[in-house]
Parts: C-alpha cells; structure tokens; sequence
C-alpha cells in the first residue's frame, strides 16, 4: 500500500499511484487520485470489487482509453480492445485471487470462507493480502499497458 507523509492510500489509490510509477502516463494527474479515492474498501467501503481491481482498470483507462475527441471508428476501436484488456485482468485477478469482491477477498484472508484462487497455494498463515492484491494488479496492469502500447 502506499503512504506519503502520514497519509495511507486505499487499495485503488495505491494500484493508480504505483502503475503510473512504474508505467508513467501523460494522462495521470489528481483528479485521477480523487476519483479512487471513492473505491477503497471494496467501493466506498461496501465490500464489492476489489479497490486493487478498480485502480488497475482507471489506469487502464487513462493509459489507452477513450477520450471522445476520437472520430467514431477510433472511439470504438479504443472502447472495444480496452475492454478486452480489462476483462483479460479482471479473469486473472480471479483466477490467481479467488474473487474480485473485496468482502469476500477477506473473509478468504481471515479463514472465514474456503480459499480460492492459484496464488493461495500456501495460506496456511491467514492475513491481510491487500498489499499482494496491490502489487499483483500494478505488476499485471503495468504489463499489460505496456504489451499494447508496443504491439
């Protein structure tokens, strides 16, 4: 999770900040960390998707996606790969995490529900993974910004 002088960034906050660390785009800037602002906790706090999930997809989204100043065959063009790429991470995060809803990515690290997901191979000791769920979405959202710039 990342911190700065005493203040402690949310799950999205914290995947938005390090993918545009480690990815820098031209589109980052403080609206962006005001709009995640309100999707920690599972969005606002309810416990529905993962905040390491909605920061990977708003960094999706302002590294490759639409802006409406495209003509119609770029917008959907954009809309439509974007979406695929997202939807690609969303099953990942699934896949390797168990679930993407917050409560449930919990409930799993406390020992309440059964464990899911490919990375939990060892969770013999129960904790609080947010800070793997952080760092698993930026190194995956990161990647996967980069592949499509390059391709």
């Amino acid at each position: 999770m990342e911190q700065d002088n005493g203040r402690f960034f949310n799950c999205a906050e914290s995947v938005l900040i390090a993918a545009n660390r480690a990815s820098p785009i031209e589109q980052f800037h403080s609206s962006g960390l005001k709009i995640a602002s309100m999707f920690g906790g599972g969005i606002v706090g309810t416990g529905e998707s993962c905040g390491a999930i909605t920061g990977a997809l708003m960094y999706l989204g302002l590294a490759l996606g639409t802006d409406g100043s495209e003509d119609a065959k770029e917008f959907s063009r954009k809309r439509t790969r974007t979406r695929e790429i997202g939807q690609k991470f969303v099953e990942a995060f699934i896949d390797a995490w168990g679930s993407q809803r917050c409560s449930v990515l919990i409930a799993m690290d406390k020992g309440q529900v059964p464990m899911m997901g490919t990375l939990r191979v060892d969770d013999s000791k129960l904790r609080k993974r947010c800070n793997d769920y952080v760092s698993w979405s930026t190194e995956q959202i990161s990647e996967l910004v980069e592949s499509e710039r390059t391709s």
